[in-house]
């Protein structure tokens, strides 16, 4: 049965926690552009984020990662069903976000003091 984890301090084994993950989420009502999306993409693990502020210039719905509204948990448990359900859209989603932001991670500041190694 899958199972939903929180993770809680993680920057020091934030590479071992993106190999375990079969999808990264983010289902935030307010965000800038965010750098953990970027990384998860970067990781090709399927992303699913709401599609808010700076988010969907990061995420081409249907092509790169999932979209939902903010504030629908109904929408978003259907978008996470929907990748659990498709392996195979799930690994064509993540495949296709790799390296998208790969420069823009290489010069960022949390990229600079993490440690995190960009593949």
């Amino acid at each position: 049965m899958p199972s939903v984890s929180k993770a809680g301090s993680i920057r020091a084994r934030l590479n071992d926690l993106y190999a375990a993950s079969d999808a990264f989420v983010l289902a935030s009502l307010y965000e800038g552009t965010p750098i953990v999306l970027m990384e998860a993409m970067a990781m090709e693990i399927p992303c699913i984020a709401s599609a808010i502020n700076g988010i969907p210039e990061l995420i081409a719905h249907g092509q790169t990662g999932v979209l939902f509204p903010p504030a629908d948990p109904a929408r978003l448990a259907e978008c996470i069903q929907s990748l659990m359900d498709d392996p195979e859209l799930a690994a064509r989603l993540g495949r296709a976000a790799t390296g998208l932001h790969l420069p823009f991670l290489r010069h960022s500041r949390e990229y600079r003091t993490s440690g995190w190694v960009v593949p």
